[in-house]
């Protein structure tokens, strides 16, 4: 079992780093980059001016009012983080990728059935962009004591 973690931890890093390498690929330095924030209903919710791979801050997490469905039930809507429209990633604040274009995230919410108990893959999903959120952010302070 440990070594299936281990192995599951630095496949993990790997991806983490790659992914950075290719984000830092892209983009000017010195360029400025609009970062927009919207809702699942299209209403901008925050703009951020953000230099060429500068940390980008997200706006607090939104919510979305709880629904009735068509059988009576009470619909509980989760923010579950931010998707940029091209991937099926879902970024959470500590996440979100340092600015090398100008990019548009969409606000992503999850829906429970109130009284409905957790799904498995719904647990696994949350564990792992919990452990993806501690390996970014060692990952950036890593970065910033050897570039600076």
């Amino acid at each position: 079992m440990k070594k299936i973690i281990s192995l599951f931890l630095a496949v993990l890093m790997i991806f983490t780093a790659f992914s950075t390498v290719l984000a830092y690929a892209e983009g000017t330095p010195g360029e400025i980059y609009t970062i927009r924030f919207f809702d699942e209903n299209g209403e901008l919710l925050a703009t951020r001016e953000v230099e060429y791979y500068g940390i980008v801050k997200a706006p607090e997490n939104p919510s979305k009012a709880d629904e009735i469905n068509e059988n009576g039930e009470t619909v509980i809507y989760t923010f579950e983080g931010w998707n940029d429209g091209n991937s099926e990633t879902i970024y959470h604040a500590s996440t979100i990728p340092v600015a090398t274009k100008d990019v548009d995230y969409t606000a992503k919410y999850s829906s429970t059935v109130k009284g409905e108990s957790q799904s498995l893959m719904a647990f696994i999903r949350s564990l792992f962009a919990r452990i993806n959120i501690i390996f970014e952010y060692f990952y950036r302070i890593f970065n910033r004591k050897t570039n600076g």
